[in-house]
């Protein structure tokens, strides 16, 4: 069965429950997405001192004609025959800001599937699977019944170390954007229409009980969205103001919890 017929079916089911839940498709559906260049992103299994492993997504941040002085990452083949990539985070070595962004958490980064927002429905995991460490959008509990688990990636081996994550055939890094503004939220970002083509390699749904979560699943957070008040001459925050490097938790503004959402004048 292609990955395309039963995500699309997840996007029709999670847009039911949405709109049975009080919430339009169009509220749910307030952020949008900027194409980005794949090689300034990667997601990460990094490994901790117990053994579990924590989805972290890195960006290098770069103006347009602007050098780039500092890698935030070096990839390292492992010696593996499924081209496992150890990956050296560098953001200890140096003062990174404004050079390297890192997303921890769901407030950082989402799936989004068919310009559909799926972040307040699905959590992003990482699950050990057949001498692999696959990364997984896994159903909130009040996200409705009959929405199956998505792989979404996969390092391809196991070894000690972090580990570099390939995203599935159809899957991509995106930036949220709102009225046009480019947010520090990343999305994984799948197109069936892009992707359904013959003979595409693509993934089942996994159905069999997980082995390990990374992040708490509490309950939906609403999201501000404050926009400017022209006759108070007070403007909104910019987008690097709202981006999710190096704040304290629950400060926040693009987390991708997305409804309900809320637009605030500014007074």
């Amino acid at each position: 069965m292609k990955i395309a017929k039963w995500l699309q079916a997840a996007v029709i089911t999670t847009v039911s429950c949405l709109t049975i839940g009080g919430l339009s498709p169009a509220s749910a559906n307030v952020f949008q997405e900027k194409d980005v260049e794949q090689e300034d992103f990667i997601a990460v299994a990094v490994e901790y001192q117990d053994g579990d492993h924590k989805l972290i997504i890195l960006e290098q941040i770069s103006e347009e004609g602007q050098i780039r002085h500092r890698d935030c990452w070096r990839e390292q083949n492992a010696q593996s025959a499924n081209n496992l990539v150890l990956v050296n985070t560098l953001l200890r070595t140096f003062d990174f800001t404004g050079i390297c962004r890192r997303s921890t958490d769901s407030n950082g980064y989402s799936i989004r599937v068919d310009n559909q927002d799926l972040g307040s429905d699905y959590l992003l995991t990482l699950v050990e699977r057949q001498n692999e460490i696959v990364l997984v959008a896994v159903p909130r509990p009040w996200a409705g019944r009959g929405l199956k688990r998505i792989p979404v990636g996969r390092t391809r081996g196991y070894a000690t170390g972090n580990e570099k994550i390939f995203l599935d055939p159809g899957w991509r890094f995106a930036k949220r954007t709102y009225q046009g503004r480019e947010l520090g939220h990343i999305y994984l970002s799948y197109g069936s229409a892009e992707f359904d083509s013959p003979g595409s390699a693509v993934t089942d749904p996994i159905d069999q009980p997980l082995l390990q979560i990374n992040e708490p699943i509490d309950g939906p957070i609403e999201e501000y969205i404050y926009e400017s008040d022209p006759q108070s001459g007070i403007a909104a925050p910019s987008p690097e103001e709202t981006a999710t490097t190096n704040q304290t938790p629950g400060t926040s503004s693009t987390s991708e919890r997305t409804v309900p959402v809320l637009a605030v004048p500014v007074r």
